[in-house]
């Protein structure tokens, strides 16, 4: 998620472009064909974690499961 804000992946339309869209002139940005957009446009998915922390947490589950079946318990008798 780090990289996708420095790289301003999370946007479909940043205040960047729309600054650049409208110091060349322009009204806005064309986000879709026909329409012109004047604020910032977030990305629909921009919140979600990618899935690679899925799978992280997969495996950690994993690891937790196995090693809390491998206990040794001594009794006293």
């Amino acid at each position: 998620m780090a990289y996708d804000k420095y790289t301003e992946r999370e946007w479909v339309v940043s205040l960047k472009l729309i600054e650049a869209a409208r110091n060349s002139g322009q009204a806005g940005v064309e986000a879709r064909l026909g329409t012109i957009a004047v604020k910032a446009i977030r990305r629909e998915d921009a919140d979600l974690p990618p899935f690679k922390w899925f799978g992280y947490g997969v495996i950690a589950d994993f690891i937790v499961v196995y090693s809390a079946g491998q206990r040794n318990v001594k009794s006293k008798t």
